[in-house]
């Protein structure tokens, strides 16, 4: 099985204010060797975890040791074959030897990862291979444990590769996604038929220069005069490319990308301020209907920030009809920010509840919010994630907003993360699940628009990612995962909340209508919103 690509999500952190307690925790795992940290984490994942218990522990560690088997090989390198069967036959002696009367004690002494360990170690001697990370054999356990409880828990770490080496097994095939006034993308290979390689907008604010769907394949900085190439910045990797960016501080950025179909060759510049000081947030009035894009809710002040943006272009009208809030690439973050941002547009009340096997936990809003009784209309799509889907589902349940755009991707847990102390790296176990104010999750399904409405080049380039598997984050997950944290029929009791005014009805009529227009712009789904809007007025 390969690794595959793992698109970083989640909620990473939680407020007293509306809770007591964080909804995605941290807890240290600390020890003298890889192996002590392992022995310390293992019994704590089958504890906490949402669904796979103690009395699955041998299956998870057999089934996390031959995963990591398949995680250190390389299944795409030719050369490599006689590596791969060596490794094969290892395996083969490993799980042979291993059953449920003595797992306990290989797991307490680590000999099955040791006797890995030691393999690879002697085929880096013999130069048949080569690693560019410390402690394979463990990470590829962790690997390989993730895969054993959801798709949903992951194991994360950086890998400690050369400048000028070459790419190690699919274990290390790990992108991320960075936002400096664009939410990029890193290619490795071939996507939709352009390139080999290079940087992909995937969104990027109004006031940039860039386009969504562009591909960067060339970067200069006018301050040093480096230039990196298509092949130099997929060699260099996300670490390199986040130094261009971020350490760009009055400079400007050259940029040749790729854009539209034909991928025709189009110059950019990148100023050094907005590539590092673009706002996460922006709000501007569009007539008199408010429209509000979040990024995503990284930010540690970005509640707070989000108020003073809306209330600066809500100033510059005489009364403000309707609220646009687009959560369109939005793929989380933290989730203190957001129930700042949903308390806004809520009275004080509960909202939801967070549920696990050691806890129930409830999401309160503590006070009225400050716009109450403006209709709402939300925009999302299958890139709109977490902490943005749940923002999606509390306003929308609880009568505050209509949903416009594509079924979200799916994502209402809460987490623990495990950072490690000497194996490095942090694995992130799924430990609870969302119930919105309708008492029900909406896990594995998403948020679904009471009105879809497809944006053409976002379903295009999904299409063809989803096709190609070559193309980041796009390619979300493996279907393949074992243990999907699935949808569920259970319903608990959540909504506590007296709303001031009743949810935005969409008529037969006004779909039809909605569905039928030609739009002036080139988004169809916003051009949606404002219709739907404009019709609430009195």
């Amino acid at each position: 099985m390969s690794l595959g690509l793992l698109l970083i999500l989640g909620l990473t952190a939680c407020g007293d204010s509306h809770s007591g307690n964080s909804l995605d925790r941290k807890f240290g795992i600390s020890g003298a060797s890889a192996c002590q940290e392992l022995n310390q984490f293992f019994p704590l994942t089958l504890e906490f975890h949402i669904k796979v218990d103690s009395t699955q522990a041998y299956q998870v560690y057999r089934s996390a040791l031959s995963e990591a088997f398949d995680l250190l090989d390389f299944k795409s390198d030719p050369s490599r074959v006689a590596y791969g069967q060596r490794l094969a036959a290892a395996k083969a002696r490993q799980l042979n030897q291993l059953n449920v009367e003595n797992f306990e004690d290989r797991l307490h002494k680590c000999s099955d990862l040791v006797a890995i360990q030691d393999f690879i170690d002697s085929e880096v001697k013999k130069k048949s291979i080569k690693m560019n990370t410390e402690m394979p054999a463990f990470k590829a356990f962790l690997m390989g444990m993730s895969f054993q409880f959801d798709n949903m828990s992951r194991y994360e770490f950086s890998s400690e590769a050369e400048e000028g080496e070459e790419e190690t097994p699919d274990i290390l095939n790990k992108l991320s996604v960075y936002d400096f006034g664009v939410r990029l993308d890193l290619i490795r290979e071939e996507a939709l038929n352009k390139t080999k390689g290079g940087v992909r907008v995937l969104a990027a604010l109004p006031n940039s220069p860039l386009r969504a769907g562009d591909i960067i394949v060339e970067i200069k900085k006018s301050d040093t005069g480096l230039f990196s190439s298509v092949d130099s910045i997929v060699a260099g990797g996300l670490e390199s490319l986040q130094k261009l960016f971020y350490k760009n501080d009055s400079s400007k950025l050259s940029l040749q990308v790729l854009r539209g179909d034909d991928g025709k060759k189009v110059s950019v510049e990148l100023a050094g301020n907005l590539a590092t000081r673009t706002p996460t947030v922006d709000a501007h009035m569009i007539e008199k209907i408010a429209y509000i894009r979040f990024e995503d809710f990284m930010n540690a002040h970005i509640g707070r920030d989000f108020l003073r943006a809306l209330d600066r272009a809500v100033a510059t009208v005489d009364k403000v009809e309707g609220i646009v809030i687009d959560l369109r690439y939005n793929l989380g973050g933290l989730e203190d920010q957001m129930l700042d941002i949903a308390n806004n547009f809520l009275p004080a009340g509960t909202v939801g509840t967070f549920k696990g096997r050691q806890r129930s936990l409830d999401v309160r809003m503590p006070v009225d919010g400050k716009y109450l009784t403006q209709p709402i209309v939300i925009l999302i799509n299958s890139l709109s994630a977490s902490a943005a889907e749940i923002l999606t589902q509390i306003l929308s349940e609880s009568g505050r907003a209509v949903v416009v755009g594509r079924p979200s991707f799916g994502k209402f847990i809460g987490q623990i993360g495990f950072p490690f102390s000497t194996l490095g790296g942090e694995f992130w176990l799924t430990v609870e699940r969302f119930y919105g104010p309708s008492g029900k999750s909406l896990q594995a399904i998403g948020n679904i628009p009471e009105l879809e409405i497809t944006d053409p080049d976002f379903e295009e380039l999904k299409s063809a990612c989803l096709t190609s598997k070559k193309c980041g984050s796009l390619s979300i997950r493996e279907a393949g995962r074992k243990n999907y944290v699935s949808e569920t029929n259970e319903s608990i009791k959540t909504h506590s909340l007296s709303l001031p005014v009743s949810k935005i009805q969409i008529s037969s009529a006004l779909k039809q209508e909605v569905l039928q227009m030609k739009t002036s712009g080139s988004d169809p789904q916003l051009d949606a919103a404002l219709k739907i809007l404009n019709t609430q007025k009195p």
